[in-house]
């Protein structure tokens, strides 16, 4: 779809579970599990209290280099893939072919955060040795995040299990980029620091055309954590006071206060929304995501 100048393209690296209730935290089974998106009741459980998300990355062609964000779902370890059941139809490397671009072809890649479901694609097997999937690309991660992957202590350790197989070897190879706070990428492609989900996590915001699409990741993942400001995860790292304040600061104040464009990364019945606010018939401020399905943003 056209952005502006931009080109975006959604790639699936298919689809994985995950407990509803550290996906929803304190709010009641009864209302997320009947949660409305449009038509659609998304976050129905299976028999163990599992929803599927999807793992859906963001390509974009800019004018000077194609940037990735995210790279799909761990797959080296069969344990995980057990547990999580992960579905790769289609993969990552079979969406961007259908997109007309090879891994080669990509110039950047952001990792919002480096848990295993976000990271997967980063390193690949090349004659039994793991290499980075993306060999001609610089791979953007927060230094803070990193720092706290490479050494996340007793109680972070399963949360960054993979990193051995899914970020080392970037380092080895020279691939990444390492960065402090904000920073433009390409102009118009900003890395923008929004701790909670994980100490250095990050969202990307992309600028075209007087437009904005805000790529939150984990900090809102879903279209129930973005409506409801209190909604966050068991799984974050950070207090609700500290989730709250980057939660409003970015999606409430800029991106709801201007009817940003949003990027779902896990969620199955929405990739790109337009976040904004609204008032209730009790006088109470709400905010709602409306799905875009327009090839042109």
């Amino acid at each position: 779809m056209k952005f502006g100048e931009l080109e975006l393209h959604i790639l699936s690296d298919g689809t994985h579970t995950e407990d509803g209730g550290g996906i929803f935290e304190y709010f009641p089974k009864d209302i997320w599990s009947n949660y409305k998106v449009g038509d659609l009741t998304p976050y129905k459980t299976d028999e163990h209290n599992n929803i599927v998300q999807a793992a859906n990355c963001l390509l974009v062609k800019h004018p000077q280099g194609n940037v990735l964000i995210e790279t799909g779902l761990h797959d080296k370890t069969p344990n995980y893939v057990k547990y999580h059941n992960i579905v790769k139809k289609p993969s990552l490397m079979e969406s961007m072919k259908s997109a007309g671009v090879k891994a080669s072809d990509i110039d950047i890649v952001i990792n919002s955060h480096l848990n295993p479901d976000h990271a997967g694609w980063n390193t690949t097997y090349v004659d039994g040795k793991l290499k980075p999937a993306f060999e001609n690309a610089k791979y953007v991660i927060q230094k803070k995040e990193f720092r706290t992957a490479v050494n996340p202590g007793f109680e972070l350790k399963n949360d960054y299990f993979s990193v051995e197989k899914d970020v080392l070897p970037l380092e080895d190879s020279g691939s990444l980029e390492l960065v402090n706070g904000e920073k433009e990428l390409l102009p118009g492609i900003f890395v923008i620091p929004t701790p909670g989900h994980t100490i250095g996590h990050q969202s990307v915001m992309i600028k075209a055309d007087q437009k904005t699409l805000l790529y939150a990741a984990d900090m809102a993942a879903l279209v129930m954590h973005q409506e409801k400001p209190r909604c966050k995860m068991a799984f974050d790292v950070l207090g609700r006071e500290e989730c709250w304040r980057t939660k409003k600061e970015l999606l409430y104040d800029l991106a709801a206060e201007n009817s940003w464009f949003t990027y779902f990364y896990h969620e199955t019945s929405i990739s790109i929304g337009i976040i904004y606010k609204t008032t209730n018939a009790k006088g109470e401020i709400e905010y709602k995501v409306r799905k875009v399905e327009s090839q042109v943003l």
